[in-house]
Formats: C-alpha cells, sequence, structure tokens
C-alpha cells in the first residue's frame, strides 16, 4: 500500500477523531458543562498529551496533529465548564393559575424619589432621576457621598411612607383577579425594612393576601412563572418569564422583556392572564412567547 494514501488515511482519521469533540465545546459553552466531569476531562487531557509525546518521538504528523488540536479543545471545554454556567431549569410545576413575583422598591414603591429627596436636601444638590441614566444611585454622586448614600437608605423611617407607584394598585388588582401575586422583595439588605414594608404593604395593597409576602436576599430561590423586578442580577436567574421594570439605573439593559409602566404591564399580561389563567399547567403560559410592549 503506497506511503500517501496510509498517510491520507492518518489524517483522515485524526481529523474525524479530533473535530468530533467540537460539537461537546459548543453545546458546553450554550449550556454549561454541568454534565461534565473535571476527573474525565483531566485523565482524558492527560492521555491526549502523552499521545502526543508519543507522536513526536516516533514523528508521526497525523498523531501529533490530532492530539495537539484534541489536548486544546479539551483545555477549552475545561475551561468554558469553570466559567459558563447552566441555564436555570424552567419551572414545571404544575398549578392552577400562573404565578407572579413582584418586586417592591421601583417597581411597586418609589424609594428612588424619596432616596433623591433626602439626598438633595442633605447636601444641598439638585440630582434628578434623568441624571441617573443607565448607572444608579450611588455612582452617580461625589465618591465622598456615597458612603452617606448607603447610610440614608438604611436609616429609619426610610421606607414608611415611600409613594405608590402610578397605576400599580389598579394593575396588581386586576392581576390577582387571573394569578397568584406574590410580592418578593430583598429586604434582607435593608434590615430596619421589615416593619415598614410591612404597614406600607397593609394600607395600599390591603387584597394581597400578607402570606403572599415574601422577604428574602437572594431571589433565585423564587418559585414562580413571571418575574417582574427592576434589578438586572433578580433576573438573571430566573427561569420563568422575565420582566424588566424601567428605573434609570437599567436603562442600557437590553436582553429583557421592558415594561416602562404599570400601563404596560396590564397591556402584557392581562391581555392574555385570562386565558392563562383557565391553563391547567402553568409553566406553559411562562414558556410561551411574550408579547411585545
Amino acid at each position: 500500500m503506497a506511503p500517501s494514501f496510509i498517510n491520507a488515511l492518518g489524517f483522515a482519521a485524526a481529523a474525524l477523531t479530533t473535530f468530533s469533540f467540537v460539537p461537546q465545546v459548543l453545546k458546553i459553552r450554550r449550556q454549561g458543562g454541568k454534565d461534565l466531569s473535571y476527573i474525565m476531562l483531566g485523565v482524558f487531557w492527560t492521555g491526549v498529551m502523552l499521545w502526543l509525546v508519543y507522536g513526536l518521538i516516533m514523528k508521526e504528523p497525523a498523531i501529533i496533529a490530532a492530539n495537539l488540536v484534541t489536548g486544546i479543545l479539551v483545555m477549552l471545554a475545561m475551561v468554558l465548564k469553570a466559567i459558563i454556567k447552566a441555564p436555570a431549569t424552567p419551572v414545571t410545576t404544575t398549578r392552577s393559575r400562573p404565578r407572579i413575583a413582584i418586586d417592591m422598591d421601583e417597581v411597586m414603591a418609589d424609594s428612588l424619589s424619596r432616596h433623591l429627596e433626602l439626598y438633595n436636601t442633605e447636601f444641598g444638590a439638585s440630582l434628578r432621576k434623568q441624571d441617573l441614566h443607565g448607572k444608579p444611585l450611588h455612582l452617580s454622586v461625589p465618591a465622598a457621598h456615597r458612603e452617606r448614600i448607603d447610610e440614608i437608605a438604611l436609616s429609619d423611617g426610610f421606607f414608611w411612607d415611600l409613594d405608590v407607584m402610578p397605576g400599580c394598585q389598579e394593575v396588581i388588582r386586576e392581576l390577582t383577579e387571573h394569578y397568584d401575586v406574590f410580592i418578593v422583595t430583598a429586604a434582607m439588605e435593608f434590615p430596619n425594612s421589615f416593619l415598614a414594608k410591612h404597614a406600607w404593604l397593609k394600607e395600599h395593597f390591603p387584597f394581597v393576601d400578607i402570606r403572599n409576602v415574601v422577604y428574602c436576599g437572594d431571589k433565585s430561590i423564587v418559585d414562580a412563572d413571571i418575574m417582574i423586578d427592576d434589578r438586572i442580577r433578580n433576573l438573571d436567574n430566573f427561569a420563568g418569564m422575565r420582566i424588566l421594570f424601567t428605573a434609570p439605573h437599567n436603562m442600557s439593559e437590553t436582553r429583557f422583556l421592558r415594561v416602562n409602566n404599570w400601563q404596560e404591564v396590564r397591556s402584557l399580561l392581562l391581555s392574555k392572564g385570562a386565558k392563562a389563567g383557565r391553563q391547567t399547567n402553568a409553566a406553559e403560559f411562562a414558556n410561551a412567547p411574550a408579547a411585545s410592549v
């Protein structure tokens, strides 16, 4: 058999076995490498490196090329597995009505206006919401004021009498007719806020069962079909339908379905909410394509 044919056969075999690993790397990049073992990848990579050394000693181009490329691909797979999280598993719980988790601050309660009012009064400033475009409040003030900005939100009385966001009460009341509505607030960041938030909800949203109010730190534990929140970090790890409520600090975010006010929430959810409320599997609604606003 001609040597050229044997070499061609070796390179063809090397190419097929090497590039068969490419789809696995692409899958890890898209979905994470949760199901792959570091031990398996490490042992495999070690074996590939030994084959590379063998090829160099024996001066076999096909073995050298195949194992050099495979070694790079396996190393890339280990790196991607380490840095890319697998997407959250979609909610599959069967319940009679879809469940909505609604954030409080800057979604239901206008905490930003209070924060700006207190800051401007204390420092003689004239900071406005439009001045915060794309930035949180603490990054929109001089560095010397940032510690005080945090202290203002932690002060007693800050959360007691916040204004209700326009249209919020009416729309949430309507939502309760078609959805199981839960108020979910990351109150652990503001331990002084528990009593104030409880009283505020009792005053302005008496129609929401107090048992449906969840105080938490990490909202990734929330089991709901839809989440309305202004904080990107809360939506990032949520498996259901993610709705970003517009606030000055999130204006540059483009990954999520956005609503600018509560009238847009009504248009988005209540037009198909009545139909969704009759579904036997609420997860089907959560995974359905969202209407544009």
